[in-house]
C-alpha cells in the first residue's frame, strides 16, 4: 500500500486504480458484519469511494444489512421495479434491450437528499458490455489548476428540468 492507504484488521484491500476503487478480500457478507468491520468498511469507503466485494453469494436481506453499514436504506423504485417484498432493492434488468442507464449518469444525486452510497449486487453479467464505471469527482477537482479552483470554489450546482433554448 502507498500514500494514504490504511491497514484493516477484518479484511484486506487491493487498490483498483490510482484514483478510485478498491477490492475487499477476506470478507463473507453471509457471516454477518461485526461493529469493527462496519467501522473499517466505512473508513475504506471514505478512502477509496467505491468498494468491490467479489463472489458474494448473498440474499436480499444480506444486501440490505451491508447497505446499512453506510446509512439507512431508503425505498427506491425511481426507475426500475423493486424486488418483491424488498422496497429497498431495485431490479436492473435489460434482457438485451438498451436501458436508460446505458448513458453516463449519477445515481440519484439529483434528489434533494441524495443517497450517501449505492450498493449493487450483480447476479448475471453479459459476456460483452454490462460494465459499470465510476469517476472520482474528488480526484477531478484535485487535478484542476488553482485558478480554476478559485473560480468555482463556493459555487453550487442547481438541478433544473427546464429546456435550454
Amino acid at each position: 500500500m502507498s500514500g494514504n492507504d490504511q491497514e484493516f484488521k477484518t479484511f484486506t484491500v487491493e487498490r483498483a486504480t490510482p484514483t478510485i476503487g478498491a477490492y475487499i478480500h477476506g470478507l463473507d457478507l453471509r457471516e454477518g458484519i461485526t461493529p469493527e468491520c462496519r467501522r473499517e468498511l466505512r473508513d475504506a469507503f471514505l478512502e477509496y469511494q467505491v468498494l468491490f466485494l467479489r463472489d458474494q453469494q448473498i440474499t436480499p436481506d444480506d444486501q440490505i444489512e451491508f447497505a446499512k453499514v453506510f446509512g439507512d436504506p431508503q425505498e427506491v423504485s425511481a426507475f426500475f421495479p423493486s424486488l418483491p417484498g424488498y422496497p429497498h432493492i431495485e431490479v436492473l434488468e435489460s434482457r438485451g434491450r438498451a436501458a436508460g442507464t446505458d448513458v453516463w449518469h449519477s445515481d440519484l444525486t439529483w434528489q434533494a437528499t441524495p443517497n450517501s452510497a449505492t450498493c449493487l449486487h450483480a447476479q448475471e453479467i453479459p459476456p460483452c458490455g454490462g460494465d459499470t464505471l465510476w469517476a472520482s469527482m474528488t480526484a477531478a477537482y484535485d487535478a484542476l489548476p488553482e485558478n480554476v479552483k478559485n473560480v468555482i470554489d463556493g459555487l453550487e450546482g442547481v438541478w433544473t428540468t427546464g429546456k435550454r433554448n
